[in-house]
Order: structure tokens, then sequence, then C-alpha cells
């Protein structure tokens, strides 16, 4: 969660206030460089920030089709802030179209196919990044990437649902100053300053505070959270999957691909490893960097999502290590997290770091290269 919402705040600052803003990681802290001090910065997030009209409406419990919670949704679409007009323009189209299907209950696979596609093509133009995060279009369906779900939910926690749930909460669709808890909660997510929790879900993205067993004293816990951090983690995820893309092969088949983001592999795992191999949804590789980079230098970094093995991309998690020890990964990078999203909890997935990797050379690595065409076969056997 920390990562995207980093990512998150670099965007929004830069796309709406800042341009020239810079960020970095130094010391496990992500750093702003910004004309903005920090008093302007919590401001501008109070009072100016236009949230990404962030929404899922190709399944059940969007806040558009009978039996969901619409009230969140109608508070948005009821707003009159300037700053809100995208989202309302956003909300609006979607109904038309659902509409215009004859849709009033939750989709069938099949409309949700059909619905995605309709969507990506008449939606207006700042619901575009988010969709392309989400899901990529192939000839006859689509891929969710694994960073959010299967289509920006996971389970019966549809993420886009919840984003606009904390837009009500911290009453950014209402044109009177913002209250005390909002800005407290605020300080607390951009300066680490102390806060009361809320109590909503957090879904995959942050273990620590997803509740349950051993979450606190006695037998089980609440899950907690910022409504800051989980607005700015999901406009953080934005700026990663927005790069994501589809590749063509030599016969000119499609398949899609998300930044650094790989199959599974059970090496460096110290649970059961047949078995998350087989429930999990995939891993991804978070780069950090130390020096000051722009948004649009990240957004070359994740556009590119490279991990080259000689002669091909990495397909898995021990292919994306070797290329980390081979340098075969984009330049600038200092070091990879490891993050594979496993199932826990009965059907739960949690997002769990497996590790972090120094981008540096280890001329060992070279000696795998000699059997690289065994050891695929073998993994096919």
């Amino acid at each position: 969660m920390s990562y995207l919402k980093s990512l998150g705040i670099l965007r929004l600052v830069t796309e709406q206030k800042d341009p020239s803003a810079r960020g970095w990681w130094r010391n496990e802290e992500f750093w702003l460089r910004s004309t903005l001090d920090q008093a302007e910065l919590v401001r501008f997030f109070l009072e100016e920030y236009a949230p990404t009209p962030i929404v899922a409406p190709w399944a059940g419990g969007s806040g558009f089709f009978e039996g969901d919670n619409k009230i969140a949704v109608d508070a948005l679409n009821g707003s009159s802030g300037s700053r809100l007009e995208p989202y309302r323009r956003v909300i609006a189209k979607v109904r038309q179209i659902i509409q215009s299907c004859g849709l009033s209950t939750k989709p069938t696979a099949e409309d949700k196919v059909r619905l995605i596609r309709q969507f990506r093509c008449e939606l207006p133009e700042e619901a575009l990044a988010w969709m392309d995060a989400a899901a990529v279009l192939l000839k006859d369906d689509q891929k969710f990437a694994p960073l959010l779900g299967t289509g920006a939910n996971d389970g019966r926690l549809n993420f886009a649902q919840n984003f606009v749930q904390r837009l009500v909460a911290l009453q950014i669709h209402v044109q009177s100053r913002a209250g005390d808890e909002s800005r407290d909660w605020l300080r607390n997510s951009l300066l680490g300053e102390r806060a009361k929790l809320g109590d909503s879900k957090v879904g995959q993205f942050c273990p620590g505070r997803a509740g349950g067993p051993n979450a606190t004293h006695g037998m089980e816990g609440d899950s907690s959270d910022n409504p800051w951090d989980f607005i700015l983690m999901l406009e953080g995820a934005v700026m990663i999957g927005g790069a994501s893309s589809r590749r063509f092969s030599a016969s000119g088949s499609g398949r899609a691909t998300f930044p650094f983001t790989v199959a599974s592999a059970a090496a460096g795992l110290t649970t059961p490893a047949t078995k998350d191999l087989g429930d999990s949804r995939g891993e991804i590789w978070l780069p950090l960097w130390n020096r000051p980079l722009m948004q649009s230098e990240l957004g070359y970094l994740f556009g590119e999502g490279r991990s080259q093995l000689s002669d091909r991309a990495a397909r898995d998690g021990i292919d994306f290590a070797r290329a980390v020890a081979d340098l075969g990964v984009d330049r600038g990078i200092d070091s990879f997290t490891r993050v594979g999203f496993l199932q826990r909890s009965g059907l739960a997935y949690l997002a769990a770091p497996l590790g972090r990797f120094a981008v540096e050379a280890r001329r060992e690595v070279d000696l795998l290269g000699a059997i690289d065409d065994w050891l695929r076969g073998f993994r096919r056997a």
C-alpha cells in the first residue's frame, strides 16, 4: 500500500499542481521534492485534489446495479464542485451504457466481456488510464492485472466502490471546508503523524491491517484503514497499470503484459510451495530508485517494464531474479521488492512481500544459461 500511495502522491502533485515534482526512495521512505511546502501539500489534497474517475461497472457491488449499495455513487453524482466534474461525466456515461445494454442486475461473464469493451471505447478520456490499469483487452477476452485482483475487485470487495465510499467519507464531494478528522488522516498519510484509523476493508493491499486471527489481543481483530491511504494507493495503481500493454509475437497473436509482473515461482517461499504456486495470481517486482525522478521518467520506466534474460523476457520469479542479477533490467533501478499475490484466510488474497533484490552483477548466474532449454522442458513435464 505504501509503495502505490507514494506513486499516487507524485502523480497527482505533478499532474494537478507542480509539474516539476520529483520523487525517490531513501532509507525505506519515499521523498518528494516540490515547490509546495508541507502546509501547501496538505492544502492541495484537502481543497484542490480532483480524484481520478475510478469505476468498475462490469461487476456486481460496483454501485451501478440492482442490489448494490449506491449511496456513495449517488452522492458524487449529486455533487456540484468543479473538481468532481470529470467523475460526474463518467458516472453519467456508465449509467447510459448500462441502460442501453438493457442491464439492471449483475452482468454475466459474457456480458462482462462486452461491457468492458464498450466502456473502453465510450467512456470519457479521464477514465481510460484507470481502465487500462484494471484490464487489457485481447481478441476475444480480457486479462486482469494481478495488482488489482480480478478486474478491480477481490472476491466481494470492489476496489472502485470502496474508493468512492472513502471520497464521500472524507466529504470531498462537499464544498465546505474539510473537517478535522479528514485533515488528521491526511497528515497521517502524508507525513506519518499519529491519527486514529477507521475500520474500512483494505483487501489484499495491506495484510497488516486486514484483521482476522491474531490481528490484535483476543481471538480476532477488525480491519483498520486510513481513507486517504486507500485513495492515494489506487491513484498510484493507475500509474503502474496505465503502462500495461498488448504485445505481439511473430505470429501476430497478442498477449497481455503488465509492468514488472510475472508468473509465480516457488523459489524463495517459506510456506508449502506447491499449494501457494497453484493458487497464486502471480508476482510483481516493484522497482526502487535512489535518485529524484519526474513522473514522466517513471512513466517511461513502467511503460517499458522490461526484465530480459538474454534472448527472451522473464516469465516467472526465478527468471526475474536472474535478470536482476544479470543487470537485465531498466537502468537507474537500485533494487526490487518482490511481492506475491497469495491466497490466505480461505479464498482471500494478500499481497505478501517475498524479499528485496539488489540490482548488481552476479557472474555465477550465467551458469544457468547453459541449462535453460532443459529447464524449460523440465518445468513443462
